[in-house]
């Protein structure tokens, strides 16, 4: 058993630090079309998510494993979109929960892109 827990901690400490610390999401943006709202979350890396539809009120929820919302949701400009009001917190210390609150029910959709010149990673929601 002493062996396994010395190859266990020697092979954790061979893990780069990024592969153990949440990323930073440093810019969010925001496009507006006549058919839909494109909320694009730039990334360094992939993450792990989840997307979930609730009702009454009406609202979308977009939880991301290991990640910071490092960038002030409040800059975005949604007038003239579904969204009334975004709203953003922590959970399970290791998980950023995104809320989008909404004048009516949509039809949502997520996207992880993979880099292409310019952009890097990608998550999209529809």
């Amino acid at each position: 058993m002493l062996k396994f827990a010395r190859t266990l901690f020697s092979l954790a400490c061979l893990m780069p630090l990024s592969l153990l610390a949440a990323q930073d999401i440093d810019s969010v943006r925001l496009h507006r079309a006549p058919d839909h709202t494109r909320i694009v979350f730039d990334l360094k890396a992939p993450l792990e998510h989840k997307l979930d539809k609730l009702g009454n009120p009406d609202r979308i929820v977009v939880d991301l494993s290991d990640a910071n919302l490092a960038f002030d949701v409040t800059q975005l400009d949604y007038s003239n979109s579904p969204i009334t009001n975004i709203r953003v917190g922590k959970h399970d210390g290791n998980r950023t929960r995104v809320v989008f609150d909404l004048k009516e029910s949509v039809r949502p959709r997520t996207n992880l892109l993979k880099p292409i010149d310019p952009f890097g990673w990608r998550l999209v929601l529809d």
